[in-house]
């Protein structure tokens, strides 16, 4: 086996190149720490159920869905799977709901 002599710090090097190339694909120059953290929003409404609560925050504070179009989805998935299962005892009137949703998005909007 033929070995090729490296040097400690040429070996640092050529792991750091290899390493910020790996990393310079996925940075977006132009937009903010919570664009570029987001994850992407799923292609069907439908969908934002099955995403996790952290993503949905993400996605929200980045303004690619609001807290209407994941409110509005997860009544849509009660409608569709609740007469099968019976599992909501007591649902808010939807009216609250999307109020709530509304001023949620609001607040986002004011930073808070």
């Amino acid at each position: 086996m033929k070995q090729y002599p490296l040097t400690r710090r040429q070996m640092l090097k050529a792991s750091s190149v290899t390493a910020l190339s790996a990393f310079i694909p996925s940075f977006s120059i132009g937009k903010s720490p919570v664009e570029r953290n987001a994850p992407n929003v799923p292609n069907n409404p439908s969908d934002l159920c099955f995403t996790t609560a952290i993503d949905l925050v993400k996605l929200m504070r980045a303004k690619k869905v609001s807290a209407r179009d994941v409110m509005q989805a997860h009544l849509k998935q009660i409608a569709r799977v609740n007469p099968k299962v019976n599992a909501i005892v007591t649902l808010v009137p939807e009216d609250q709901l999307m109020k709530e949703a509304l001023d949620a998005d609001e607040a986002i909007a004011k930073g808070k």
